[in-house]
């Protein structure tokens, strides 16, 4: 299940972090409200002319001057449709409002940056090569094929060998275990969305293009949308689950491939994570009040929920908490300091490591062979405070 898995679990991280926190208005109980940002937000980025959506956008700002969320999309969707100018005005915009985004300053000023960096790197694709005639770099860990300029490609190179370094040598020390020599990784970068589109459809199989990067573990290969911007956190999770998945287990379950790949990336993207690290400590906070969170079973029971499938909302809904729990219980086996519990985790990964893809049934079943019930509580209330009690520092 993981393999087909892989990239739909990066898209729904990259989904849910792309439209803000569990606790703002966009989960609220004001449908027409989140009905129409999302309209808003969808004329502005994919109509041939988006002036409507601006139109809506404005609508939303008039009657909710003070509402983030409401800058944050509108400008961000300003963005990914090119017009980097408006999108860098509605966010100054946000920032004349002082007293309500007084705690958002530091926020606001680095997404101007982004921009204008973005800005700087669309003109310099300007005279770039078209993708037939990109070029091919290798090194000794993988393969780079792209037609992005050389100032961008070569930051790119650097922070992406970097990165490969860094997410295996935490993974040796997870398994505790000397790393094979993996296979190498084809890495495609673009610059250019039509081209990533067209080959992530063509080569990678995606029907919907939702997210900035896929992995295809068949191909080991990585499509990178690199737009002056790269999403490295995405990039940080893709690398994670090709590592994991080449050097130690080659069928991870769902639940220790998100938990992992989630908790190297936000470890070694920690500024970037920042966001996305504050969501899912609120997220988890919002569980444990609505009595969403309570044991063990609770991670077994979201993963049956997804792979049962349905409406794509609620599919969405419980690949998420699956994801959060996942990320927090692996935090606890890593970090906790419970040296009943880090043995424990030592041993459950080498039965990941056995052949064969580990199921929903056949995970809790190990747990419930190895823990006694008295065990499995003490581990869902040890876990559980221990969640409660994370921050982005100690996250």
């Amino acid at each position: 299940m993981i393999k087909k898995s892989a990239c739909f679990l990066i898209i729904v991280l990259y989904l849910v972090s792309s439209h803000r926190s569990f606790a703002e208005k966009s989960i609220s109980e004001e449908p027409d409200f989140n009905e129409k940002w999302r309209q808003a937000s969808n004329l502005v980025v994919f109509s041939p002319n988006p002036e409507e959506g601006i139109i809506l956008f404005k609508e939303l700002l008039s009657s909710n001057p003070d509402e983030w969320l409401i800058y944050d999309v509108y400008a961000e969707s300003l963005r990914k449709r090119g017009d980097f100018g408006r999108s860098i005005r509605v966010y100054k915009r946000a920032l004349s409002r002082k007293q309500s985004m007084a705690d958002r300053k530091e926020e606001i000023r680095r997404r101007i940056k982004d921009i204008e960096d973005q800005k700087i790197f669309a003109k310099a694709m300007q005279k770039a090569l078209p993708w037939d005639k990109a070029q091919t770099f290798g090194t000794a860990d993988f393969i780079i094929k792209t037609n992005v300029p050389q100032e961008f490609y070569l930051v790119f190179l650097q922070r992406i060998s970097d990165l490969y370094g860094k997410e295996k040598g935490m993974l040796e020390k997870i398994f505790d275990l000397p790393s094979r020599v993996p296979p190498g990784l084809n890495i495609f970068l673009f610059g250019r969305s039509s081209e990533y589109e067209a080959f992530a459809r063509s080569e990678l199989g995606q029907a919907e293009i939702l997210s900035p990067a896929y992995y295809n573990p068949a191909k080991k290969t990585m499509a990178v949308y690199c737009h002056g911007n790269t999403e490295w956190i995405l990039v940080a999770e893709l690398m994670a689950f090709y590592l994991l998945e080449q050097l130690y287990v080659p069928e991870p379950s769902l639940w220790l491939g998100s938990g992992l790949q989630q908790y190297i990336a936000y470890r070694l993207e920690k500024e970037n994570a920042k966001a996305r690290i504050s969501q899912w400590i609120e997220f988890l906070n919002w569980l444990y009040n609505q009595g969403e969170w309570q044991d063990m079973n609770d991670l077994f029971s979201s993963w049956v929920k997804y792979q049962k499938g349905g409406a794509l909302d609620k599919a969405l809904q419980a690949k998420r908490k699956l994801d959060v729990l996942s990320w927090a219980i692996v935090h606890y086996f890593l970090e906790g300091g419970s040296a009943q519990y880090g043995s424990f985790f030592k041993e459950y990964l080498k039965f990941e490591m056995e052949d064969g893809i580990k199921t929903y049934a056949s995970v809790q079943n190990y747990f419930e062979e190895h823990l006694s019930k008295e065990e499995m509580q003490k581990l869902s209330n040890d876990s559980i405070r221990y969640a409660l009690s994370l921050n982005y520092d100690k996250a």
